[in-house]
C-alpha cells in the first residue's frame, strides 16, 4: 500500500493526465493491481460483505459479458479495468473516499473530542436535569440527548455508546427491562442522524449526489427530524404508562441550572457548529476543523474540565481509528461502484427495479425499502446511503418520485438498517451495554420504529413536510403529520390515556395513514378519526380511576 499509492502521490500529474490504459506502463499496471489488492484486504479485515460484494464488483467488470440478458455488458480487458478502478475517479478514488477524507473524518473527529472533553456527558445531565422527573424519566433523557448528540455527531454507535452508557443503567434501574431500555436507546441514537446541520454527514454527501444545495438539503430535514423524535418520545412515554415507571427521584436529578453553569463552556462548539454551518455558510471541512480546536480549548479554560496532554492525544488517536475502519469500507466501495457505472449497469438497474416492482410505484417503493435494508446490513449509515442512492435512487426517480424526497426516504432506510435484523450493529452495540438478548433488542428496536416509518412514506408523496411548497400547506401537512405521529405512537404501544383494544389501534393506525396523506380531505378525516378515539380512550381511563379508588375505599 505504500508503494503503490506513494506512486500515485508523486507521480499524481501524470496519472490524472493518462488518456486510457494504453497510456500506462508495466509498472504502473502493477501498481493499480496492488492498489486493487489492498483495499480488497482492508475491507476483507474490516467488513466480509463489502470484501464479497467487491470481488463480485472486480469480477463483473472483467467477466460480465459472459451474463445472459440485462446483466450483460460488452466485456473489458484487464488492463482497461486496473485503470478505470485505480486510477480514475469511477474507481477507488471517487465519491466514497472522497467523503471519508473530507465530510466524514472531520465529524468523527468532531464526535471524538465531544466524547473525550466529557461534553457529551454534560450533556445527558443537562437532559436529565430538564426531564428526568417525568414518567420513564431516563428513557425522556435518551431521546432528547440522543437527538442533541445526533446534531454534531457522524454515527449511530457512536450516539448509542456515548448517551448508552449513561441512560441505559439508568433506565434498567427504575424497572425497564434489559432489552427495552436498549431499544430504546437504539431508536433514539438512529434518528440522530437525521438531525441537521450534520445528519451523520449525509447533508454533504447528498448535496454531491444530487447537486442539491447543502443548506437546502439540512432545512429539508428539520420537520422529519421533528416527527421522528416527537413520535420517539411518545413511544416511550407510553411503554412507561403501560409498565408503571416513574422518573428519578429528587437525590438522583442534576440541578440542570448548576450543570449549565458548569459546563456552558464546552456546549459552545456545538453551537458555533451551527452558526458556521447554517448561518455564515463556511465549508463542512473548515467548521468541523474550527470546532475540534475550539472544543479542546474550551475544555481548557476551567479546571472542573481541564484535559491533559496526553488524553488529548488519545482523542485524536480515538477518533483516527474510527475513521480508519470506515475509510477501508469506503475505499472498498469504489470497487463496487466502478462496475455499476463503467460497464453501463446502473442505468440498467432502474429498467431491473421497475420490472420487479410490476410498473407500480408503490411496488417499486417497496422493492426499494426492502433492497435498502439488505444492502445496509452491518454499513455504516453513509456508506448505506451512497450504496443505495447508486442502486436504488435512479429507478424511483424514473418511477416519478422527486430528487430530494427520494434521497431522503433511502436515507431514512439506510439509518434503519443498523437496527434490522439479521445483522443491526447498532443494536449489537445497544444490547451489549444493556446486558440484554441481542434479538430481543432488535427485534423492539424495528418495532418502535414502525411508527416512524410512516413518516417517511409520508414525506415521500409529500413535499410539504420537506418544507417544499406554499407556506400555508406546510404548516396544516405539518401539524396533521405530527398529530399522525402521536396516533402512530399509540397505535404500536396500544397505549394513549389507557390501553387500547384493538379495534381502536386499527382506527389510530388508519387516522394516521390519513394524517400523513397529502390531501386536505384525507387530514380531516384522520383528526376526527384520531380525535374521537382520544376522546374515549380519555373517558375509559377516568372510569377505571373512579373504580379503582372506590374499590380502595
Amino acid at each position: 500500500s505504500v508503494v503503490s499509492l506513494g506512486y500515485v502521490v508523486v507521480y499524481y500529474d501524470k496519472i490524472l493526465g493518462a488518456m486510457g490504459a494504453s497510456s500506462l506502463s508495466n509498472w504502473e499496471i502493477l501498481f493499480g493491481v496492488l492498489i486493487v489488492v489492498a483495499v480488497l484486504e482492508m475491507a476483507r479485515r474490516t467488513n466480509t460483505a463489502f470484501f464479497i460484494l467487491g470481488l463480485i464488483g472486480v469480477a463483473y467488470t472483467i467477466w460480465g459479458n459472459h451474463l445472459p440478458g440485462m446483466f450483460n455488458h460488452p466485456g473489458m480487458s484487464f488492463r482497461r479495468m486496473i485503470f478505470l478502478t485505480a486510477f480514475s475517479e469511477e474507481g477507488i478514488f471517487g465519491l466514497g473516499l472522497s467523503v471519508a477524507s473530507t465530510y466524514l473524518f472531520m465529524f468523527i473527529m468532531f464526535g471524538a473530542a465531544l466524547t473525550g472533553t466529557r461534553a457529551s456527558v454534560y450533556l445527558m445531565d443537562l437532559c436529565n436535569g430538564l426531564v428526568g422527573h417525568m414518567d420513564g424519566g431516563p428513557a425522556k433523557t435518551a431521546v432528547i440527548g440522543s437527538g442533541l448528540m445526533g446534531t454534531v455527531s457522524g454515527s449511530s454507535i457512536a450516539n448509542v455508546v456515548s448517551t448508552g452508557s449513561i441512560t441505559i443503567p439508568l433506565m434498567k434501574k427504575l424497572g425497564f427491562k434489559p432489552h427495552i431500555a436498549a431499544a430504546i436507546e437504539v431508536t433514539a441514537s438512529e434518528g440522530g442522524q437525521l438531525m441537521p446541520p450534520v445528519m451523520g454527514a449525509a447533508a454533504f454527501i447528498m448535496a454531491e449526489i444530487t447537486g442539491i444545495p447543502y443548506a437546502t438539503i439540512a432545512i429539508a430535514a428539520i420537520i422529519p427530524a421533528a416527527l421522528y423524535y416527537f413520535n420517539a418520545y411518545y413511544i416511550v412515554h407510553f411503554e412507561a404508562k403501560k409498565s408503571g415507571i416513574k422518573g428519578l427521584s429528587k437525590e438522583e436529578i442534576p440541578d440542570w441550572k448548576k450543570v449549565i453553569a458548569e459546563s456552558w463552556h464546552v456546549l459552545i462548539p456545538i453551537l458555533v457548529l451551527f452558526y458556521l454551518l447554517m448561518v455564515e455558510a463556511y465549508t463542512a471541512m473548515f467548521a468541523g476543523f474550527v470546532c475540534i480546536i475550539l472544543t479542546i480549548v474550551a475544555a481548557e479554560l476551567r479546571p472542573a474540565t481541564r484535559i491533559p496532554l496526553r488524553k488529548i492525544f488519545d482523542i485524536m488517536e480515538n477518533g483516527v481509528r474510527d475513521v480508519a475502519g470506515i475509510m477501508a469500507i469506503l475505499a472498498g466501495l469504489g470497487l463496487i461502484s466502478q462496475a455499476i457505472v463503467i460497464t453501463g449497469l446502473g442505468a440498467r438497474l432502474s429498467e431491473i427495479l421497475v420490472a420487479l416492482g410490476g410498473g407500480s410505484t408503490i411496488g417499486i417503493v417497496i422493492i426499494s425499502v426492502a433492497i435498502t435494508l439488505i444492502l445496509g446490513c452491518g454499513m455504516p449509515t453513509p456508506i448505506a446511503y451512497v450504496l443505495v442512492a447508486m442502486f436504488v435512487g435512479p429507478a424511483m426517480i424514473h418511477a416519478g418520485f422527486p430528487l430530494l424526497a427520494t434521497h431522503m426516504f433511502l436515507f431514512y432506510f439506510a439509518i434503519k438498517s443498523g437496527s434490522t435484523p439479521p445483522v443491526a450493529v447498532v443494536s449489537a452495540v445497544g444490547a451489549g451495554i444493556a446486558g440484554a438478548d441481542f434479538w430481543k433488542t432488535a427485534v423492539k428496536a424495528t418495532v418502535f420504529s414502525l411508527a416512524s416509518t410512516l413518516i417517511a412514506f409520508g414525506f415521500l408523496y409529500n413535499q410539504a413536510l420537506l418544507l417544499v411548497g406554499d407556506p400555508l400547506f406546510i404548516i396544516v401537512d405539518s401539524l396533521a403529520a405530527f398529530l399522525g405521529a402521536y396516533a402512530m405512537a399509540g397505535t404500536v404501544q396500544g397505549w394513549l390515556f389507557t390501553r387500547c383494544n384493538g379495534w381502536e389501534r386499527i382506527a389510530l393506525f388508519g387516522g394516521a395513514v390519513c394524517l400523513i396523506a397529502p390531501e386536505i380531505i384525507t387530514d380531516v378525516i384522520g383528526a376526527a378519526i384520531v380525535g374521537v378515539i382520544m376522546y374515549l380512550s380519555h373517558r375509559k381511563s377516568k372510569t377505571e380511576q373512579f373504580d379503582q379508588a372506590a374499590s380502595g375505599v
